[in-house]
């Protein structure tokens, strides 16, 4: 056995049977599951069953029964509007297929026919929805009003200039007696051709005055003229101008006054920000010192630098005069000469470049030397057996780069 609310196929009791506490539960599930399909009663008296909010847009309606309806002829479901129609109309009712709107009488709904959240409610005869009733709005009405041939819309403005007409009103006055009508009116007095002309002939807003003459800070005369005197405006009178401006014109060409900041200022007198023309010898110091990459040479740095002498070696020997008692320390290519000397202290840093002969070890050596110049010291570079290369032909074999230092 089965329908709409009850399938009971798998549950069956055979005749005759004992059933089970479990079959008679079943069944009575399957009873309760079919009860639940049924309208609620506060649905069946509110006629909620066949009633939705449509769901879809302008002229493709869409409602959601809380059943399933089968589309048979007149059916009816009763749909609340939430977009404007602009022409013919579908409804589709729970997913069973768009099927047209119409009117009772089978016409296509015109534009605005359904207006936002109105009520309608229609049946299907079997091939499209007829509307067999809806609510009318004020627009609703006036339109359907209006849709009627030779029927008008009445407006307001309609309403009030008919308030206006008196009654017995009339439209066959001849032009003297509204004439002799008009003027027969307390101060009214006939307007003639020749008085319209003048008028005709006066400027807009013009008026019976008379331009006198004004003399002082400004001068003006009868033709209504106007002009300043000369060292007329003071500095009060003149526009406002900001904190430490001044007044010029930087804009090219000749025009009117501008109001010039420091910067502009500036440039007009290409001057830069910040300049003075006092510069104490301590702040020209600071500013060479704040620079990127600068320092100051003090007198230390010059009487050092004084100490420092450069130079080649392409003689025979090299003198330094100083005092004697020098000492040398010889590197594979340096040598360094230090000599003490009361409160003197001599160093020499001579680094001996391009020094190579093949198959014989260099050394450089230093050769304390009294003569009627004073104490000095002779520089020579020697083989491993003891002859000196600089000078036993008479010239340098070789010729390097010297440093020396004296502290």
């Amino acid at each position: 056995m089965a329908n709409d609310y009850f399938i009971h196929l798998d549950n069956i009791i055979p005749k005759g049977s004992r059933a089970t506490a479990a079959q008679v539960n079943n069944i009575a599930d399957e009873i309760a599951v079919g009860l639940d399909k049924l309208p609620t009663e506060s649905e069946l008296k509110q006629g909620e069953l066949n009633y939705s909010t449509d769901t879809g847009i302008a002229n493709a309606y869409v409602i959601t029964l809380g059943y399933v309806p089968t589309l048979t002829d007149g059916l009816k479901v009763a749909v609340k509007v939430t977009n404007a129609n602009t022409g013919s109309c579908t409804l589709d009712v729970n997913a069973t297929g768009e099927k047209a709107l119409k009117h009772a009488d089978g016409v296509d709904l015109a534009e605005g026919d359904l207006v936002d959240g109105q009520i309608f409610e229609s049946r299907y005869d079997g091939t499209e929805y007829r509307i067999i009733a809806k609510e009318s709005s004020a627009a609703g009405i006036k339109t359907l009003y209006e849709s009627n041939s030779d029927t008008n819309e009445y407006t307001d403005a309609e309403e009030t200039k008919l308030a206006g007409i008196e009654t017995a009103a009339t439209a066959d006055q001849t032009a003297a007696e509204i004439k002799t009508a008009y003027e027969s009116n307390t101060d009214t007095n006939e307007y003639t051709d020749a008085e319209k002309t003048k008028v005709g002939t006066v400027e807009t807003d013009a008026n019976n005055y008379s331009h006198p003459s004004h003399t002082g800070d400004v001068t003006s005369s009868g033709d209504g003229a106007q002009t300043i005197t000369n060292n007329a405006v003071t500095l009060p009178k003149m526009a406002d101008m900001a904190t430490a401006s001044f007044l010029g014109r930087l804009t090219a060409g000749t025009g009117d006054p501008q109001v010039l900041s420091a910067a502009s200022a500036r440039s007009i007198l290409n001057i830069e920000n910040g300049s003075t023309a006092d510069q104490t010898n301590a702040e020209i110091r600071a500013a060479v010192e704040a620079a990127t990459d600068s320092n100051v040479f003090t007198n230390a740095d010059h009487t050092k630098l004084d100490k420092i002498y450069h130079g080649r070696m392409i003689a025979g020997s090299l003198t330094v005069h100083g005092g004697s008692g020098f000492t040398a320390a010889i590197g594979a290519t340096t040598l360094e000469i230090t000599h003490n000397f009361g409160t003197q202290n001599y160093s020499v840093q001579m680094t001996l470049d391009s020094i190579s002969l093949p198959g014989v070890s260099l050394i450089a050596m230093i050769v304390p030397v009294k003569d009627t110049v004073g104490d000095k010291f002779e520089v020579y570079i020697i083989d491993e057996s003891g002859n000196d290369i600089t000078t036993s032909t008479g010239s340098p074999a070789v010729a390097f780069n010297f440093t020396l230092m004296v502290d």
